[in-house]
C-alpha cells in the first residue's frame, strides 16, 4: 500500500517534503478546531483585504507578526507588574501589621 501511495505521489508530480508539508498543515488545522476550506476562506479574505488596502500579502503577514510580538511584549510587562506590585503590597500589609 505504501508503494501504491508513493508511486501515486511521484505521477502526480509532488515531492514526499511537499506532501508531508501537507499533512503537517492539515493536522494543524484540525488540532485548532478548524477545516481546510475555512482557512481557505480565511486566505481568500485575507487576500481580498490586501488588495483593498493596497498592500502586499507578504508585507500584511510581517505587520500582523510584529503587532503580535508587540502586544506579548506588553502582556508580559504587565504580568510582571502586577507581580511586583503584588509582591510590594505584601511587604507592606506585612510591615503595617508588625509595628
Amino acid at each position: 500500500m505504501l508503494r501504491h501511495i508513493a508511486l501515486k505521489i511521484k505521477n502526480e508530480g509532488f515531492e514526499l517534503a511537499e506532501v508531508a508539508s501537507g499533512i503537517r498543515f492539515s493536522n494543524f488545522i484540525k488540532q485548532m478546531g478548524s477545516s481546510e476550506e475555512e482557512m481557505e476562506k480565511l486566505l481568500k479574505d485575507l487576500e481580498i483585504y490586501c488588495f483593498k488596502t493596497e498592500q502586499d500579502f507578504h508585507d500584511f503577514v510581517g505587520t500582523v507578526d510584529k503587532i503580535n510580538e508587540f502586544e506579548m511584549d506588553l502582556i508580559f510587562l504587565f504580568i510582571k507588574s502586577l507581580i511586583i506590585l503584588n509582591k510590594r503590597d505584601k511587604s507592606y500589609i506585612n510591615y503595617t501589621l508588625t509595628h
